[in-house]
Parts: C-alpha cells; sequence; structure tokens
C-alpha cells in the first residue's frame, strides 16, 4: 500500500477510496478494447467452445469471472 493510498484511507474513510476504485474500473470496462473482448470475442469462443485461460488480478476483471463461467 502506498503512502497516498494510506493517507487518502485515513483522511476521506474506505468507502471513498472503494468509489474511487470502482469509478476506476468502470471507466477502464468502457474501454474500446475491453468491450469488444466481452461484447465479441469471449461470446464467440464460447459459442465454439472454446477455452480461455483467464489471467486477471485488477478490480475491473472481477466482473469478467461470470461471463467466462457462462
Amino acid at each position: 500500500m502506498g503512502l497516498g493510498t494510506l493517507v487518502r484511507g485515513l483522511i476521506l474513510g474506505k468507502d471513498a477510496d472503494r468509489r474511487r476504485r470502482s469509478a476506476k474500473a468502470a471507466r477502464i470496462r468502457s474501454l474500446p478494447d475491453r468491450r469488444v473482448m466481452a461484447e465479441n470475442y469471449v461470446p464467440a469462443l464460447a459459442a465454439d467452445g472454446g477455452r480461455i485461460l483467464w489471467v486477471g488480478c485488477r478490480e475491473y476483471t472481477l466482473d469478467d469471472y461470470a461471463l467466462l463461467e457462462a
């Protein structure tokens, strides 16, 4: 944890920090490459019975797991 994150957490509280991270995740998920992947590539691979090795550890990848399992 960086000093800036620690200071923001202490001053603004954990809820404000969580909202900031969620807003950042929403911005990343709305990027064109992310939308193409979620709307086109993953469904096409699923329709063909393809397998995907998914390595995602950032907050913006949390919603991808449900899509991939479906």
